[in-house]
């Protein structure tokens, strides 16, 4: 018969599992008592110049023991040592039985005795204690004797690592088959040790903050005793980005096509766990990442997903906006032979054909058995397919002999078209052209207009847009000159997000001086002259108030504090119950308390007072002209 594999990740020959479970249960006490010891397994094998015996006892959650006998052949007895015991054990013989022991320590237990070079056991006798008190015994127990260990540098079958990182990223990644790397064994990434979630069954690790291409980048696995069973020097295939300004959560690209049940590459802006976990596919959620970083979230498909185009989105209520969706396609290959004439000898055609796209792809096929059939044009090759609504693959196959035949296939495209983001300006504008929520910020003009409501119209758009804007210093839209421009705006500084939820409160008429919307980079106007106040710390600031704070003063060559006023500043929107609002670096727009949003230890002043209206070419507040 034929089997027709799909795998984007390359295939890899691995070691295979170490262990063989020897499953025991015994009760004392009582009847009905819980079993205490759940599991024994003991296997030995040769590790680099000696024999290693390798035994793990597991028991009901919450049960400890403190000592371990077992009963070993004199040879054995005599060259035993210790290879990998808990911290505080020891081991020692007395008489025909080995005594390892040490502080009292909950299962499961991982031990391993080193026995130079004396013959492996076949069977042995295990007594298990607690405090003198026996809670297991078991007799003539089989040891598996198991291929010596090799350390394998071959990754690609278990583990997925995320193909593109930066220094100081926060990752987290899945293995591919637990089985071989056990959750008891511990990962070590770039000198790093990786802690493990056992509540999502995955490892996160946080990268060093110094991390170059040319950064050495090794990462290895140790088994639960002490084994190390995968090893690599570098990942070939990792890219290294510069660290993220941006935070906001974004999807920039995706892989383009895929097989079910395969691994898609997810591209954007992930800036924390929230965002990597809100991933949807086609409305839906999708489930645990594989792996993650700040740039990449690596999914694996449903293998019930259909063929055809499929969309990854973001859930909104992890910072996505609703439209942030992209395309992909799932294919699917189908193939037919003719095995009865394979089984004469002869030759017949292979028919593979596409399903999800009629594009041109090209498609690497492997002939896994060639001793059992010839393929025409190799063993191995990269075919297109004809494209078009059969999109097919035609190659003649020959069986030289009976016997089950194995050819394989996977896509050959870019898993991961990622480009580094740095920062607000690498992000196209989200526009009312490309931003299509529940209703645009034109929406709001009749709303608030000349209601003078600062407060209420940066709530709103927090609400119902907040997801649209980003804070950005080099924002400074001075090319504002209509109303549309206005409405495009989604890129703003601390200050010309005031200056836009004033211009929207206001009366938004065109004006004179020009007749432009005023959104200004503007400091020293923000606040009407006169009415400043210096908060006091302590209590809450009217709403509606313009809300300033000045950063620690520079300091002189001789490091004494100058007379002028701090080298940056912030500014934000009181909403009267000891909370503001504001556009800023980290958060976007966002609300805060406000000794949050200005801590005492990096803002030596914080004042307040009345929008100068002014500003958006008012003589005071529309709020009051429209009363009297």
């Amino acid at each position: 018969m034929i089997y027709l594999k799909s795998n984007i990740l390359k295939p890899q020959r691995v070691l295979m599992g170490l262990f063989i479970l020897l499953c025991f249960a015994a009760s004392y006490g009582s009847a009905g008592q819980d079993t205490v010891i759940r599991q024994v397994m003991i296997e030995t094998r040769f590790i680099e110049t000696s024999q290693s015996m390798m035994m793990k006892i597991g028991m009901a959650p919450g049960v400890h023991l403190d000592e371990v006998f077992v009963k070993l052949p004199k040879k054995n007895l005599m060259q035993a040592s210790s290879g990998f015991l808990p911290e505080g054990w020891d081991l020692n013989p007395e008489d025909n039985l080995l005594r390892i022991f040490g502080p009292k320590i909950e299962a499961p237990l991982h031990l391993r005795v080193d026995l130079g070079d004396s013959k492996p056991p076949k069977k042995v006798d295990i007594e298990v204690l607690l405090e003198n008190q026996r809670l297991f015994y078991k007799k003539s127990i089989k040891v598996n004797e198991r291929p010596a260990l090799r350390v394998s540098n071959v990754l690609d079958d278990v583990l997925a690592f995320p193909p593109i990182v930066s220094p100081g990223d926060t990752i987290e990644f899945k293995p591919l088959d637990p089985k071989k790397t056990p959750i008891e064994g511990s990962w070590t990434v770039a000198g790093e040790i990786a802690l493990r979630a056992l509540e999502k069954n995955c490892w996160s690790v946080t990268l060093p903050k110094i991390l170059t291409e040319e950064t050495s980048f090794p990462l290895s696995y140790t088994d639960p005793y002490g084994l190390t069973l995968y090893e690599v020097d570098s990942l070939p295939d990792l890219q290294i980005f510069p660290p993220l300004i941006e935070n906001r959560p974004f999807i920039t690209g995706i892989t383009k096509m895929a097989f079910p049940g395969d691994p898609i590459c997810v591209c954007g802006i992930f800036p924390d766990i929230t965002s990597r976990y809100g991933l949807n596919l086609n409305d839906q959620p999708m489930l645990q990442p594989v792996s993650s970083s700040s740039h990449v979230v690596v999914l694996n498909l449903p293998y019930e997903i259909n063929p055809g185009t499929q969309f990854i989105g973001g859930n909104p209520d992890t910072g996505f906006y609703k439209e942030n969706q992209l395309s992909f396609n799932v294919v699917q290959v189908n193939g037919s032979i003719d095995q009865n004439v394979l089984m004469r000898g002869q030759s017949t055609p292979l028919h593979l054909w596409l399903e999800g796209t009629d594009e041109i792809v090209q498609i690497e096929i492997t002939n896994n058995t060639p001793g059992i059939i010839s393929l025409e044009g190799g063993n191995q090759q990269l075919i297109a397919t004809s494209g078009g609504e059969e999109n097919k693959i035609e190659r003649m196959v020959k069986g030289l002999k009976r016997g089950d035949f194995d050819i394989s296939y996977q896509l050959e495209l870019d898993f991961c078209p990622c480009e580094a983001i740095s920062g607000p300006s690498d992000i196209a504008p989200i526009t009312p052209d490309t931003y299509i929520g529940p209703k645009k910020v034109d929406d709001l003009l009749p709303k608030w207009k000349g209601t003078g409501d600062i407060a209420g119209v940066a709530e709103d758009l927090l609400n119902n847009h907040g997801k649209e804007f980003r804070w950005s210093n080099e924002g400074n839209p001075t090319g504002i000159a209509t109303v549309d421009d206005m409405m495009n705006t989604r890129i703003l500084s601390c200050f010309e997000f005031v200056d836009y939820c004033a211009w929207i409160a206001g009366p938004q008429e065109t004006l004179r001086l020009g007749g432009s919307p005023k959104v200004s980079f503007n400091k020293a106007s923000i606040i009407t002259e006169g009415t400043q106040q210096k908060w006091d710390g302590v209590t809450p600031i009217p709403r509606g108030k313009i809300v300033c704070g000045w950063g620690q003063p520079p300091y002189d060559d001789r490091g004494a504090m100058q007379r002028t006023r701090g080298n940056y500043t912030h500014v934000a929107i009181s909403l009267g119950n000891g909370y503001v609002i504001s556009n800023s670096l980290g958060n976007n727009i966002s609300i805060q308390r406000i000794e949050e949003c200005f801590p005492p230890d990096e803002y030596t002043e914080v004042q307040f007072g009345d929008y100068n209206w002014k500003a958006q070419q008012m003589t005071e507040d529309p709020s009051k002209v429209k009363k009297k």
